[in-house]
């Protein structure tokens, strides 16, 4: 209450006014003694293990390495660095680890072996966020390990496989580009999403059987951009001048995926597999390939469009289905064995340009089934 409001009431009130007012304030003067701390411990902004010579020193034995991993836990690096020849990065021996490089480079100096190598570990080792480069041997090698996560990760410049897994790993915005083997070598019940192999010498893709592989670009590799193994699936997968483009074995599904100027086949798809909506476009730019060959029995064939290949669609083999699917300007447009399941093959062209909002058909069918050259 202001002062000056105190006259008008009685001594004995104001006096009640201006002592509780005063109580309410609080002493001027903190108390004598420690005050409490709200700030967390160190461990609590930041519970990850710095990867270094004190938390993780490396070893000298048959196989040397600069940082050594020895138990469980979230790891993370401070810095780029530099790999010693004839020694590994980052060597690890304990299951469930996670390193994130945290934006930062390995580079391995000439007869580097491994960016991260496994001695020991055997399950969910995750690898994320970072450059690793320059490596003679795998650079990131986990193949004795299943489970886990890569992600992030640009691997390039090596003189042999940039990533090998063994199963069920998740890899995601990953590349691999300038490697003198293949990219991706990688166990059963692995997925992939948005990863790209690029000019590497040996093949883009390789994955084992029950992969599910989607979003992914192989281009420009001396192999194979995509090699399947039983049961997959690849979808909205592109494969562009590389020696094939797809190769998929039994009972596998691709769809929405394109390939081009591959030196041989585009898509090789073999028994008790589907291959829709997908377009192969100039195939076989230096040896007799074609759009799509099928090399097993009891493969669905549809609604895919074959554009400029030697052959748009091989069929050697018998017991399948070919239906819904377009060619043009292929030097062969069918190629199709005895013994399969055909929908009519349509050959027409318009009569008359169009111009508005009508024009006569030029397909002069009504089959459903019916393939077409245009």
């Amino acid at each position: 209450m202001p002062r000056s409001m105190c006259r008008f009431l009685p001594a004995s009130v104001a006096l009640l006014v201006v002592l509780t007012a005063h109580a309410l304030a609080g002493p001027l003067t903190p108390p004598v003694g420690p005050v409490a701390s709200t700030s967390k411990p160190i461990g609590e902004i930041e519970p990850r293990i710095a990867i270094n010579s004190v938390n993780t020193p490396g070893d000298n034995d048959v196989t040397p390495s600069v940082f050594r991993i020895t138990q469980p836990g979230s790891y993370y690096l401070t810095s780029n660095f530099t790999v010693p020849s004839a020694t590994r990065a980052i060597e690890i021996t304990a299951n469930n680890v996670t390193i994130d490089l945290n934006g930062f480079t390995i580079t391995g100096q000439s007869g580097s072996t491994n960016a991260i190598a496994i001695a020991g570990a055997t399950d969910n080792i995750s690898i994320l966020n970072g450059t690793i480069q320059s490596f003679t041997g795998t650079a990131v090698n986990l193949l004795t390990v299943s489970n886990g996560r890569i992600e992030n990760l640009l691997v390039q410049n090596g003189t042999s496989d940039a990533i090998r897994t063994a199963n069920s790993y998740s890899i995601r915005n990953t590349i691999a580009r300038f490697n003198s083997g293949s990219c991706f070598v990688v166990g059963s019940n692995t997925s992939m999403d948005a990863c790209s192999a690029l000019n590497n010498s040996g093949d883009g893709f390789n994955i084992g059987s029950v992969g599910v592989v989607r979003n992914c670009l192989a281009s420009a590799n001396l192999n194979s951009g995509f090699i399947g193994a039983a049961r997959g699936i690849l979808s909205n997968c592109t494969a562009n001048q590389n020696n094939q483009g797809f190769s998929v074995s039994s009972f596998s599904l691709v769809t929405n995926c394109n390939a081009s100027f591959n030196t041989a086949d585009g898509f090789v798809i073999n028994s008790n597999s589907t291959v829709m909506n997908c377009n192969s476009t100039s195939n076989g730019t230096a040896a007799v390939g074609a759009g799509f060959n099928i090399t097993g029995n009891n493969v669905r064939v549809e609604s895919n469009n074959a554009v400029g290949n030697d052959i748009g669609f091989l069929v050697a083999s018998n017991s399948n289905l070919i239906i819904r699917n377009s060619a043009s300007g292929n030097t062969t447009a069918w190629n199709i064995a005895a013994g399969n399941a055909i929908g009519p093959i349509v050959s027409t062209v318009a009569s008359a340009a169009v111009n508005g909002s009508t024009g006569a058909s030029s397909l002069n069918t009504t089959d459903p089934n019916a393939n077409f050259s245009y």
